[in-house]
């Protein structure tokens, strides 16, 4: 049963490939280049960026 469950595991966890065509249906890709720390930016409805920076263990 453990060699199952850690069998999923990693299979769920294993790298993916992006089809590229497909998201740019969906995404506009941006390339921004910011300094070191911060991720996880998105950009809402009413075109605010939002993003989250990184320092050590906590989220600002």
């Amino acid at each position: 049963m453990l060699r199952w469950v850690a069998f999923i595991t990693l299979a769920a966890c294993g790298s993916k490939s992006i089809d590229k065509e497909r998201a740019a249906a969906l995404y506009t890709e941006v390339v921004l280049d910011t300094e070191p720390g911060l991720s996880g930016l998105a950009l809402d409805d009413d075109n605010n960026l939002w993003t989250v920076s990184e320092r050590g263990n906590k989220a600002y």
